[in-house]
């Protein structure tokens, strides 16, 4: 692997940074970075990365009186987006499975449930635990569990899926 030379200290948005006529690092003007990778191949190539916030939007599937969405947070590499926060829920009975609705931060179009995975746990609750996977219908990601609490509860979470 060739050696490349060290990046300036200070670089800013739309410097882009060569090494024998090959772009290394493009520091986008958009949302976007580029950084370089080695493929499979040998081939240098350039990988999206960008890191951001947004708030989902939320779906009272089943058993939930209310929810309530914060402000999360998303890293896209490449076609994986791994995404993380918090979303309060007050379930309507005990011992009945729960369904929330989760919006992604990229969209994506799930085939299968696996194609997002994830977990997701009360803070105050011992116990009350969640499993996160893909709702093909709608493409989002879908938190399920069955509650044992019916106060309104803070649940943190974090998932991860491919962009298809």
């Amino acid at each position: 692997m060739p050696f490349f030379p060290a990046f300036p200290e200070h670089v800013v948005k739309g410097d882009i940074f060569q090494w024998d006529g090959v772009d290394l690092v493009r520091i986008a003007k958009g949302s976007a970075d580029q950084v370089p990778v080695y493929g499979s191949d040998g081939m240098l190539n350039m990988l999206t990365v960008v890191a951001g916030v947004y708030t989902p939007t939320l779906s009272n599937v089943a058993n939930l009186d209310a929810s309530t969405a914060f402000e999360c947070q998303y890293l896209r590499v490449g076609a994986s987006v791994v995404v993380s926060g918090k979303v309060d829920v007050d379930p309507t009975l005990t011992a009945t499975s729960t369904q929330l609705g989760i919006t992604i931060p990229v969209a994506s179009n799930f085939g299968t449930a696996q194609d997002l995975g994830g977990a997701a746990a009360a803070l105050a609750i011992a116990g009350m635990s969640a499993a996160i996977f893909a709702d093909t219908t709608n493409d989002r990601a879908q938190m399920q569990f069955i509650s044992t609490d019916i106060n309104n509860n803070s649940m943190y979470f974090t998932f991860m899926y491919q962009i298809l």
